[in-house]
């Protein structure tokens, strides 16, 4: 969070015994707009000046110069007017509520600190139904006993876990949505922050090509199998080592899941797609600023927590359906489709070089690294395309379908001409006979 800097005591900015007195007429106007581009306070017996409006306490200019902090990065030509007004606003309703720019500041890193609590909970939580599909194919036979080889085996397996995680996302949408503090949907903005806000939002390439690099968060766990997988294999065997693979899959996967909304989280602050002024930006935000403000610690996400979990058996009693349906959307199938092509092809390349290194003499803890190498070199560019998938799957959808509704009744109306150009001539021969 950035803090402007306030003026020192000795400045300008300090009031005097007539805080609360007018300004004296015999001010100089030049005095008072001494920055050409209006962006400091002056004061003329305790009456503070900010690109035209007028203060009449300390604490409200610094509020105020604490929030254009705040939306400084989204201000431009354009809507600087609305967002002073935006600013003023708010400066004058916290400084009536006896906040200080330090209790604002205690408050926004309370808030900052939760919501990244909660992404990293939340990504771990949609984390689940992946790693429990994962475990479930490797210590379930029937699950896999239909596979006949390397490639078919992987194909079950990135297919079967593909399904359980986008079925499984879409029953806990509801009890993972809305986590943060600091952040807000465009309808609860007010119109100059939901311009602001749509200025912000990046392209839908640049959004796959972040969600592919935060989803590495994976393969940093693939790399902790692959010291785990030769260790353990020295040690105390293969048995073992694939017994603790499969386990630390499952609860690695955990960890990269809340890691990797911890990066993505991340991004967005870096980019100003959230952060405080999405707060201040709110309708609702004196509510919604109280709330944070009155919220203890840890109890309060996790008595949310709680409440969601107890709501979990109605979602999935009234989203089932919606869910089934996801596996069948088009991002849903491409996912899906992408994970078992991309398992059967790294899985039938780890058989091939285990194959090859037991033929060589090599021992069971090398050949244990080696494959796991593999498996991490291969599954990254598979990592990287499924979030692709899912953002450019429904845009490349909606482009064929409009292209679709665009031709067909072109072809159609050139087909029925052509039915009516034949039956012409047919009808015009039989009667000439």
């Amino acid at each position: 969070m950035v803090t402007p800097a306030l003026p020192s005591s000795g400045n300008s900015m300090t009031p005097d015994t007539h805080d609360a007195l007018p300004e004296n007429s015999l001010a100089s106007s030049s005095s008072i707009h001494s920055d050409a581009s209006q962006t400091h306070a002056a004061t003329q017996r305790g009456v503070y000046h900010i690109q035209g409006t007028e203060y009449h306490s300390a604490n409200e200019a610094a509020i105020h110069h604490k929030l254009a902090a705040l939306f400084e990065h989204h201000t431009d030509g354009d809507n600087q007017v609305d967002f002073h007004q935006l600013i003023e606003d708010r400066t004058r309703q916290l400084h009536a509520m006896n906040e200080t720019p330090e209790s604002i500041e205690a408050v926004l890193t309370k808030g900052s600190r939760l919501d990244r609590v909660a992404q990293v909970t939340r990504g771990a939580v949609r984390a689940i139904p992946f790693a429990v599909a994962s475990v479930a194919f490797d210590r379930i036979p029937q699950l896999s006993a239909f596979a006949q080889g390397a490639a078919q085996l992987g194909m079950h397996a990135g297919l079967q876990s593909g399904i359980a995680d986008t079925f499984g996302c879409a029953l806990l949408d509801k009890a993972t949505a809305d986590t943060q503090w600091l952040s807000a949907d465009h309808d609860e903005l007010e119109p100059v922050m939901q311009q602001a806000a749509e200025a912000k939002k990046p392209t839908t390439g640049r959004l796959a090509a972040e969600y592919a690099a935060a989803i590495q968060t994976y393969s940093v766990r693939n790399v902790v199998r692959l010291g785990t997988a030769a260790a353990v294999t020295a040690t105390a065997g293969a048995k073992t080592a694939a017994a603790v693979d499969s386990w630390l899959t499952a609860g690695g996967g955990l960890a990269a899941g809340g890691a990797m909304s911890a990066v993505t989280h991340a991004v967005k602050g870096k980019y100003n797609r959230e952060g405080a002024e999405y707060l201040f930006g709110r309708v609702d935000w004196k509510q919604r600023y109280g709330a944070l403000k009155n919220s203890h610690g840890l109890a309060a996400p996790l008595q949310g927590a709680g409440k969601r979990l107890a709501k979990f058996p109605v979602d999935v009693a009234t989203d089932s359906l919606r869910a089934g349906r996801e596996v069948l959307t088009a991002s849903g199938m491409t996912k899906n489709a992408l994970l078992a092509g991309g398992f059967a092809a790294t899985l039938s390349a780890r058989t091939a070089v285990s194959q090859a290194m037991s033929s060589k003499g090599f021992n069971a803890a090398s050949t244990a690294a080696i494959n796991h190498l593999t498996n991490l070199a291969l599954s990254m560019p598979v990592f990287a395309s499924v979030p692709a998938a899912e953002i450019l799957a429904p845009l490349a959808a909606e482009r064929a379908s409009n292209a679709l509704q665009k031709a067909l009744p072109k072809a159609v109306d050139w087909g029925a001409r052509q039915i009516e150009a034949r039956l012409t001539s047919r009808l015009s021969d039989t009667s000439g006979s």
